[in-house]
């Protein structure tokens, strides 16, 4: 395999941004990378470091330099089978002078790798870098192209192998470093130029990859840019097509009837009366599966059920059955976190309505005909997610969405009845909230007693977790992303009544968190931080992305820049660690984050980049329509 990289620098040079350096390192097998990096005297400095190889990655790969940790730009062909080459790609700003060690893990031990590092001066440090490029392909002939402005400096990477060929620059290309691994399977080789568009001949034809960022001069005018905004953007294409594939041969398997679900029990038939042998519950709009049929069940309760069309012959004797359980699969995975709302918010955000507005319509229709209808809304508290039937309603007027969020705040567990005192049900609480909220924004009366009682409580569950520490010396659960949950409720619920607990109960989360449960090797906060828990300790970057936005929010309100920037290595940590294959583990990560963007956008005053679907100011109840804050009972007068 061989790799170059070159320096490509715009046509029009606004500032002398100058090369510094080079570092690098090579090694056939090994689980890390490490080596010596000088970064000289010039001012306005930066560092950007290059992972390339055959990087077979089903996680999290990190890079430091002198420990600190380096923003993730881009990925190359991250999920690649054997053989086929990869590009990483960081950046650090404001490096210090000296000579200090880069450091990049972990990845698979069996593979060359190389590691390159190229620092720059005159480099704004606001600005910092604007796009980014790369591609795969093969032949003999590889292309990167990096779109620049006037002044720009792009720095790129060119990679290809097994074994090493050679990699020709285009003309104008000057060389400043080359080297191969020990075994000879990888060359690297970097360069600088003037062009924009660029091509790398190989020694012989072959697979190959390339990445590349520019840099901005001091001086150019713009914001930090947001971390690992690109690989935010192409793991929500890749993996959002994958889950939406099989949210599609879901769906169709529940409108065709084909039953995956073994039922209990044993029925009988006669015409379109289905009698089981016990008692059962949530079939409606389900198919139940009997002598190689499938009869779709229309209306029921207890034994006895409707089918649209009766079993031919009739069951006479009791026969064991199977149903349709896609719907269920729905609630535990493709719709958990609210794939209704993911894949609506995809939709507005690239602009594009195929596929992703089919794959929020079949979410709304398998949650809410195959699950919620059946079961009269009386899901678990943990189970009913209603801002994504709030927007589709709100975008597409589809009628059962407007009522499911009346009756999930009225039926399900812990939304209207239940005990919510205790942090246990935290997660309940703040869905139970969030439907109080939605419903309101909808036009339905409010049940404002209720509402209260949930504020109340989450803000009594703070008090718990970060106060008085209810959980210490007990085996209970104390899960950082839980605390992300409740805060997403609570700021909605500031947003209509401006409530004053809110910013010093997130001040204190947040900085108990940081300091308990960061775990900043892998960028990410701890599953559960309770040592006497049975729940492991084990960094989640899965659930990154529920916490993020707590900080930027703070951030964005209190103008602290330490809650932005420990947002922006949640953001990174979670964007490169979080495994996306699952669709409830993909929800996770892109149910919130689309207002992380918003809100750090919000924070550098650059307005709201991000088209997620608005709260229509007439939807929104006046502030003067929830009892004032001081009317609320106060905490300490909670039942216990």
């Amino acid at each position: 395999m061989c790799i170059t990289i070159f320096l490509l620098m715009a046509t029009h040079v606004q500032a002398a941004i100058t090369f510094d350096a080079i570092g690098t390192a090579a090694t056939n097998s090994a689980t890390s990378l490490s080596w010596s990096h000088t970064i000289g005297a010039g001012s306005d400095r930066v560092l950007i470091v290059f992972l390339v190889g055959n990087i077979v990655d089903e996680g999290f790969i990190g890079a430091t330099y002198n420990d600190v940790i380096l923003v993730p730009v881009r990925i190359t062909n991250r999920h690649i089978p054997s053989g086929s080459p990869a590009v990483w790609l960081w950046v650090l700003m404001n490096p210090p002078i000296g000579t200090f060690t880069v450091s990049v893990s972990p990845f698979q031990a069996t593979r060359p790798i190389i590691g390159i590092s190229a620092s720059f001066s005159g480099v704004s440090q606001t600005a910092q870098y604007g796009a980014n490029g790369g591609t795969i392909g093969s032949g003999t002939s590889a292309t990167a192209t990096v779109a620049t402005t006037a002044g720009e400096v792009v720095v790129a990477t060119a990679v290809n192998g097994i074994p090493a060929q050679t990699l020709t620059v285009g003309g104008g290309q000057t060389e400043i470093s080359n080297l191969t691994t020990p075994n000879a399977f990888i060359r690297a080789s970097a360069t600088y130029s003037t062009a924009e568009s660029n091509t790398w001949t190989l020694g012989a034809s072959g697979p190959w990859a390339t990445a590349g960022v520019s840099l901005k001069p001091t001086g150019a005018s713009g914001t930090p840019p947001i971390p690992a905004h690109s690989i935010w953007e192409s793991n929500m294409t890749t993996y959002g097509t994958t889950n939406y594939n099989t949210i599609v041969t879901e769906y169709n398997e529940w409108q065709a009837g084909t039953c995956e679900g073994s039922g209990s029990g044993t029925i009988t038939s006669s015409g379109t009366t289905l009698t089981f042998s016990a008692s059962k519950t949530g079939l409606l709009n389900l198919y139940v599966c009997a002598q190689s049929q499938s009869r779709l069940i229309t209306a029921g309760s207890g034994t006895s059920w409707t089918i649209a069309s009766s079993f031919s012959p009739d069951i006479g004797s009791p026969t064991a059955w199977t149903f349709t359980d896609q719907p269920s699969f729905f609630a535990t995975n493709y719709d958990f976190y609210d794939g209704v709302e993911v894949y609506r918010n995809i939709r507005v955000y690239t602009g594009n309505a195929s596929p992703w507005q089919d794959g929020s319509n079949k979410c709304q229709d398998a949650i809410v005909r195959g699950y919620y209808i059946p079961n009269n809304s009386g899901v678990p508290g943990y189970q009913h997610f209603t801002r994504g039937l709030y927007i589709d309603f709100v975008a597409q007027g589809t009628a059962n969405s407007k009522t499911t969020v009346e009756s999930l705040r009225d039926n399900a567990a812990y939304s209207t009845t239940g005990n919510v005192t205790s942090a246990d049900v935290a997660r309940e609480a703040a869905y139970g909230l969030a439907a109080h909220i939605m419903a309101k924004r909808l036009g339905f009366s409010a049940n404002q007693s209720r509402r209260d009682v949930l504020v109340n409580a989450l803000y009594g569950h703070f008090d718990q977790w970060f106060t008085t520490f209810y959980w210490s010396g007990t085996t209970k659960q104390f899960a950082p992303f839980m605390v992300g949950l409740a805060a997403r409720s609570l700021i909605e619920d500031r947003d209509e009544t401006s409530d004053v607990r809110l910013i010093p109960a997130l001040t204190k989360a947040a900085d108990y968190l940081w300091t308990n449960a960061w775990d900043a090797p892998t960028q990410s906060m701890k599953y559960d931080i309770n040592p006497d828990s049975p729940d492991l300790p084990t960094p989640s970057p899965d659930l990154n992305l529920l916490i993020a936005p707590m900080y930027m929010w703070l951030g964005m309100q209190t103008l602290d820049v330490q809650y932005v920037t420990k947002a922006d290595l949640l953001f990174q940590g979670g964007v490169v660690g979080a495994g996306l294959g699952n669709g409830k583990q993909f929800n996770q990560s892109y149910t919130w984050s689309f207002d992380y963007l918003n809100w750090r956008n919000s924070y550098y005053g650059v307005g709201r980049a991000v088209p997620v679907p608005p709260i229509p100011a007439a939807d929104r109840p006046p502030v003067a329509a929830r009892p004032a804050v001081v009317d609320r009972p106060a905490v300490t007068d909670r039942p216990r």
